[in-house]
């Protein structure tokens, strides 16, 4: 149970420890977004996704140099729908970028699953119960990667296309980026890994987690049988899951959402192998209203099969090297977290970085910012995850006849919400 006040106590009772901590005074201080940088500072950037191009935009703005590394071959976003939540919105604000987001998106009031057949509601979140008007948003992937690639350019960063990072090499007080080309780059000041899970700069690579999911990107009329305001998904018990997360609208004024459907890494291969229409009708079985969307795939190549990692770099600074991201803290999206967390990492970074002092000074900083947020999250989607995606039995059952009357329980509503809402344990700026 938590109860926060006043940016003061937030006490937080998990089943591993019970935290109690003065968020105000531990992980950041009042007023420490100054003027004065520690000087001009010339920054590599590895990877070119959310966390990269936040940061480039957020760093080039305080006049700093700064070099974008990005093996993709061209501007090329990856991936399907994702969530903007309450946690993010001071950074998209300081990105200059929250009314474009806001008109691009599709708020989201609301997260509910229910678990068939029986079609009972085991999950139920009201943004609402955090205060009036919180929301989400809900977002195509490129969409949101267009907008950051637009605003890093406008900073002044320097976007370098095929250049695939190998690793670093660092040597009296700066750092040089080594390409797999063989190139060497620099040297720089900074260097900050933005690659993600896989990143060859980080030391603690591990496999993918059992379960990922399919996407896909479709179109659905205007229907009273999903939630256009918020993200709906299904269940029978934690081995399948279908979920649709509206996106906003697409060019002709069409709503778009990202449907996702849960599949083991393993089993990948056999789906592949399965004709579709009997694909089709293992998701229609779970979830009827979706027959006609899913005639829009009309191929195995109009879904992405993601991969999920969970795994925490322990030194998320190492010398003239800065992990951020999913290059520091990699979860499942159960929780909806990973841009999220992305952005506050660049948002944190930046501000670090402005303080007076040196970099290590102001890395260290960076870390004690973020670290509680970081190490909470990790925690809970660590504990989370299997109630939803897992080859269990035990735990859904738990979440089935256990979550559902708790979430009747305004307290729980309350804490549940915070959660999901990149919220608990956060400071705001």
């Amino acid at each position: 149970m938590i109860s926060c006040f006043d940016r003061g106590v937030c006490f937080v009772a998990e089943p591993i420890a019970i935290y109690s901590i003065k968020l105000k005074n531990l992980i950041f201080s009042r007023g420490y977004v100054v003027d004065r940088a520690v000087g001009v500072l010339n920054i590599a950037i590895a990877g070119g996704g959310i966390a990269g191009l936040a940061s480039a935009c957020l760093l080039a703005r305080r006049g700093w140099r700064v070099r974008v590394f990005d093996k993709a071959e061209k501007p090329l976003p990856v991936g399907s729908g994702l969530i903007l939540q309450p946690s993010s919105a001071d950074v998209l604000r300081a990105l200059g970028i929250e009314a474009e987001i806001a008109r691009k998106g599709q708020v989201l009031r609301r997260l509910a699953g229910r678990v068939q057949p029986s079609g009972r509601l085991v999950l139920d979140v009201d943004y609402g119960s955090l205060n009036k008007g919180a929301h989400a948003i809900g977002i195509q992937r490129d969409v949101l990667y267009t907008v950051l690639l637009k605003e890093a350019r406008a900073a002044g960063a320097e976007i370098v296309f095929s250049s695939e990072v190998s690793g670093s090499l660092e040597s009296e007080g700066s750092i040089h980026v080594l390409l797999k080309d063989g190139q060497k780059h620099g040297p720089f000041d900074l260097l900050v890994n933005a690659l993600g899970a896989q990143s060859p700069l980080t030391k603690t690579i591990r496999p993918p987690m059992g379960f990922g999911a399919l996407w896909a990107n479709l179109v659905v009329p205007e229907a009273d049988w999903y939630m256009a305001d918020g993200l709906e998904q299904r269940y029978r018990q934690a081995r399948k899951m279908a979920g649709m997360l509206p996106t906003g609208e697409d060019e002709t004024g069409a709503q778009t959402v990202a449907f996702f459907w849960s599949l083991e890494h393993r089993d990948f291969d056999q789906w592949r192998a399965t004709p579709l229409g009997q694909w089709k009708g293992e998701v229609v079985a779970l979830w009827p209203e979706l027959e006609q969307p899913l005639q829009a795939i009309t191929s195995h190549d109009d879904l992405i099969m993601a991969k999920y990692f969970h795994r925490t770099h322990l030194q998320p600074v190492e010398g003239r090297l800065v992990h951020i991201g999913d290059g520091w803290h990699a979860a499942s999206p159960q929780l909806g977290q990973g841009a999220n967390m992305a952005l506050l990492d660049a948002m944190a970074l930046a501000d670090a970085l402005s303080r007076p002092g040196t970099i290590e000074q102001a890395l260290k900083h960076f870390v004690r910012m973020r670290r509680f947020h970081v190490y909470l999250y990790q925690a809970i989607s660590w504990l989370f995850t299997p109630f939803y995606q897992s080859r269990s039995s035990f735990q859904p059952w738990l979440r089935d006849h256990i979550t559902a009357p708790l979430l009747r329980w305004w307290p729980v509503q309350k804490l549940l919400a915070h959660i999901v809402a990149g919220t608990l344990g956060l400071f705001k700026r």
